[in-house]
């Protein structure tokens, strides 16, 4: 969450995203109704903020649209939800200014082969990086250590 205040000293919370919105809503239903009734989909639209410092032409307020699918895990599901952002785009007359591209990492064992070099890959360049990207780092890297210990 983006914390601050307003200029009358009033508390504020603005979200990043939102995703993490629609799982704390799906876990905290009561007696935990939603869970046990799976599947669900949710869909969600409005402005997110970014509290770290806006790469050079973004801004901190932003307006996301997103869909999210829980208790189902057919590629099926993948394949609707891509369906219908390219109908999204088609049905906005948006087909020729806007480019719908799916990227995947494969599967677990390619996720894990992409995940090491990219870290190696990032640890070689680590004195060029930024403080929270060095930090950041060094998380992936105590909870990959971690991991392998246990």
């Amino acid at each position: 969450m983006f914390h601050l205040e307003d200029r009358s000293g009033k508390s504020l919370a603005l979200r990043p995203e939102g995703t993490a919105g629609v799982c704390r809503f799906l876990l905290s239903a009561k007696n935990g109704a939603l869970i046990h009734s799976l599947p669900h989909r949710f869909s969600y639209h409005g402005p997110m903020f970014r509290y770290e410092r806006p790469q050079k032409g973004r801004h901190r307020q932003f307006t996301q649209f997103g869909v999210e699918s829980f208790g189902e895990s057919s590629p099926f599901v993948d394949a609707e939800i891509i369906t219908l952002g390219a109908r999204i785009i088609q049905d906005l007359g948006l087909s020729t200014s806007v480019k719908l591209q799916v990227n995947s990492l494969g599967d677990r064992q390619d996720r894990e082969r992409y995940r090491t070099l990219l870290t190696k890959e990032l640890e070689s360049k680590k004195s060029k990086l930024s403080e929270d990207s060095r930090r950041r780092l060094e998380r992936v890297m105590v909870s990959r250590k971690t991991i392998r210990n246990s």
